[in-house]
């Protein structure tokens, strides 16, 4: 194969890489504005209920409410990590204690950005195949904080997250910030999934 055939061939490749990635991106950005559309009308249509006792929380801090759900966000995160998804499942147990799931993906821009970038097809695949972490917390200074009970996988740096911190920030978004050892961590805003 000459230099123009597989010249040709490497941009149908990148052609085809591109569009597929923007096509995700594109139907996660789609599904969120749906879920949203479907929130407000179901705050539209429901029926008010009274308001629930807050949960009990540590004397220092703000009461929260309960924030039991799925929990998404889309985003740059700093440290050569790109645009990422981190989607949490939070359930409360016993009063002011949770349980939760994480799944966090990147893809990193910059190897879309240079076309001779040999990582493209390793970051597409890591993007592919998120790394999970089950979680355990408690409702602490007007936040839950957890810690990492198992992780499986590791991001496209090779971290992996050791405590998690939730902070409500309005109604049905959340604010979720994580550490990951002796790497960077990062934080990303989330709405609540429609169920």
């Amino acid at each position: 194969m000459d230099n123009k055939k597989r010249n040709i061939l490497l941009i149908c490749t990148a052609i085809l890489l591109g569009s597929c990635i923007a096509r995700s991106i594109v139907i996660n950005y789609l599904r969120m504005v749906y879920a949203q559309q479907q929130a407000m009308r179901r705050q539209q249509v429901a029926k008010p209920k009274p308001a629930p006792s807050p949960l009990p929380t540590a004397e220092d801090g703000p009461p929260i409410g309960n924030l039991s759900g799925v929990w998404q966000g889309h985003g740059r995160v700093p440290g050569g990590r790109g645009v990422c998804d981190l989607r949490v499942e939070l359930r409360l147990g016993d009063p002011g204690k949770y349980s939760g799931y994480s799944r966090f993906s990147c893809l990193n821009n910059e190897a879309l950005t240079n076309p001779k970038d040999m990582n493209l097809m390793q970051n597409f695949l890591n993007h592919m195949n998120p790394d999970a972490a089950t979680l355990t917390g408690a409702v602490e200074k007007g936040a839950i904080h957890f810690h990492a009970d198992k992780t499986i996988g590791t991001d496209i740096n090779g971290c992996a997250v050791t405590d998690f911190t939730v902070t409500s920030f309005g109604t049905n978004v959340v604010a979720a910030e994580w550490k990951e050892g002796t790497c960077t961590g990062g934080s990303l805003m989330l709405q609540k999934a429609a169920q």
